[in-house]
């Protein structure tokens, strides 16, 4: 049997630790919260990374991506049933999620760095991926804005 992978959850939360210094940074360079507000609730983002990771590395639970127990975990911890699921919402609001997207995508441009020889493989269809999910994402998102602005009688 193989045994629980600590030296991959310990490189991983390191990870989480650039990121959320780099989110702090960025959320109180940005002025959206205070240094306190934005250190406590990114502890408790950290937190619940932290036990997607270590869930994630159970047995039985490896064939799902780390990303879909994180987003499990923190609906649980932020659903009304939950103890303590006011003083999370309330902590969390703190931070802008804007903020943790640089740090998150750098760390992502590292990583696909890493496996140049991969990204070689994978050669121009990769491209047009990218430029298909980059206009859906900007068009989707200026029509949903454009929705938005409607309904609210901005524009």
């Amino acid at each position: 049997m193989k045994s629980f992978a600590w030296d991959k959850l310990a490189t991983m939360s390191a990870v989480l630790i650039i990121t959320a210094i780099l989110t702090v940074i960025g959320n109180v360079t940005a002025g959206k919260a205070a240094l306190g507000p934005s250190v406590a609730g990114i502890v408790v983002i950290y937190g619940i990374a932290v036990i997607a990771l270590f869930v994630c590395h159970l047995p039985g639970f490896k064939k799902l991506p780390v990303v879909f127990w994180v987003c499990i975990i923190a609906v649980l911890f932020s659903a009304p049933f939950f103890p303590g699921s006011g003083f999370i919402t309330r902590t969390t609001s703190a931070i802008s999620f804007v903020q943790m997207g640089p740090p998150t995508l750098a760390y992502a441009g590292l990583a696909l760095g890493k496996d140049l020889d991969l990204f070689k493989k994978l050669s121009w269809r990769i491209v047009v991926v990218s430029f298909a999910v980059f206009l859906g994402t900007f068009l989707l998102g200026a029509i949903f804005a454009q929705i938005g602005l409607k309904v609210e009688g901005i524009i």
